[in-house]
């Protein structure tokens, strides 16, 4: 699984698993998650609320600004909470 972190033109830092790149630079994810700052907390919000394990979103590559592999402290905690695996 590889999980990456995309910040988008609205700002918004989302960790998903990336799928593909298509051709034309879209991105298909699954699981979605936006990084949420509450204080010193740091939590992860399914991007879409009504379908959180949503698989097979086309994310448009002018929507993207960036995006990078994530860290494997900030993957080990994205795959603990969307398939509540503990990794050690």
């Amino acid at each position: 699984m590889e999980v990456v972190i995309i910040k988008t033109l609205g700002g918004e830092e989302i960790l998903a698993e990336l799928n593909s790149i298509e051709a034309n630079g879209d991105y298909n994810i699954s699981r979605p998650r936006v990084l949420m700052v509450s204080g010193q907390n740091v939590g992860l919000v399914p991007y879409m609320i009504s379908v959180p394990d949503a698989k097979d979103i086309i994310m448009k590559s002018n929507s993207i600004v960036t995006s990078v592999p994530a860290p494997n402290e900030i993957a080990n905690q994205y795959i603990k909470t969307v398939t509540n695996l503990i990794l050690g």
